[in-house]
């Protein structure tokens, strides 16, 4: 009596979309949540939304209260394989390569890590940038994404240099780690 394999494929390839949230952002004072939605084989659309002064470790000495949303579309190289059969593993497994586009937009009370003189204000950060990452599948419903990206940016304030969804005014630099779960 033959029996059928189903190779693990058969699970993941039915997923169509990630949720994601970085469980770290809360200790950096911002609260961000991904979604990932499969296009085709080698290719996805990301999208992270941030909300700017949710802070567990009471590090948001300016006050800040803000959003940022960074979206592209997400390159996938030769997937990861599993071995027996060499059948594609997971849509959303693998090394990648993401351009980004982003705008970040907070108020602030001024004055942070004894800088004086500087006044509460508005900041408007918008980036341009080229990520680079590796997203793992396990047990065909999580995901594990480690990513980090260089790039350009438009700052209207040369205050700060940590702009909650990146580091720096004009080049920039951002690295995230993100949990997910996989969906139809």
């Amino acid at each position: 009596m033959a029996t059928a394999q189903v190779g693990p494929s058969s699970s993941t390839q039915t997923m169509q979309r990630a949720f994601k949230v970085d469980p770290f952002s809360p200790m950096t004072s911002k609260l961000t949540l991904g979604y990932e939605q499969r296009i085709n084989e080698k290719l996805n659309m990301d999208v992270d939304l941030g909300i700017i002064g949710v802070d567990v470790l009471n590090s948001n000495d300016i006050n800040a209260r803000g959003l940022f949303i960074k979206f592209g579309p997400r390159f996938y190289s030769n997937p990861d394989y599993y071995t027996d059969d060499m059948l594609r593993y997971s849509d959303f497994q693998g090394f990648y390569l993401m351009p980004a586009l982003g705008y970040t937009f907070y108020r602030h009370d001024g004055e942070r890590d004894g800088q004086e003189g500087v006044d509460a204000g508005t900041i408007n950060a918008p980036t341009l940038s080229l990520n680079i990452g590796r997203q793992m599948v396990f047990g065909g419903m999580v995901t594990l994404d480690i990513n980090g990206g260089l790039g350009y940016g438009f700052a209207d304030n040369y205050d700060f240099m940590y702009h909650y969804s990146h580091i720096g005014n004009r080049f920039i630099a951002s690295f995230s780690i993100g949990l997910g779960l996989l969906t139809k």
